[in-house]
């Protein structure tokens, strides 16, 4: 009963915190993957929220599929048609999730005009020594490279990137 009471105090709070929504946030599709351990939402604005549900440990109480946020991408723009004289919204229709074949997962979102493949996938890696830069970036003159250098991967934070 103690913590039907705190949950209950804690939406309230949040409601009362998060009472800026707008037209846009309303979510329009919502789609799991074919594990369940994704669930997509498209919204009136065009965005995606990609959720991922939290792992279980052998030693924690089984949490009853509690979902964190794991991507998030705007898929969708306002168009205008200007053969039907029409604006298109960016409202996602539909979400589908492609079968995984490899590490990264595939996505469709559409509007009422465009449908578009997603590539989400997680890189905790980046490479370094390109030949034709210098260590901040910038641009080397080919005149003053002698030695070419072989690009190697260095670690990094983990990265969810939606191309």
């Amino acid at each position: 009963m103690e913590e039907d009471i705190d949950t209950r105090k804690i939406n309230n709070s949040f409601l009362r915190d998060h009472s800026y929504a707008t037209e846009a946030d309303i979510i329009s599709t919502v789609e799991f993957n074919h594990t369940g351990e994704l669930l997509a939402t498209g919204d009136k604005g065009g965005r995606v929220v990609i959720f991922q549900r939290e792992q279980e440990s052998k030693n924690q109480v089984h949490r009853r599929g509690e979902y964190n946020v794991y991507s998030t991408f705007q898929s969708h723009e306002p168009e205008f048609d200007y053969l039907k004289s029409l604006e298109i919204e960016e409202k996602i229709n539909k979400i589908r999730w492609l079968p995984q074949q490899n590490a990264a997962y595939f996505l469709l979102s559409t509007n009422d005009k465009t449908v578009k493949l997603w590539k989400v996938s997680e890189r905790d890696k980046r490479p370094e020594g390109y030949n034709l830069k210098d260590e901040e970036g910038r641009l080397r003159d080919p005149a003053t490279i002698t030695t070419l250098r072989v690009p190697v991967l260095r670690p990094m934070d983990l990265m969810v990137e939606a191309t």
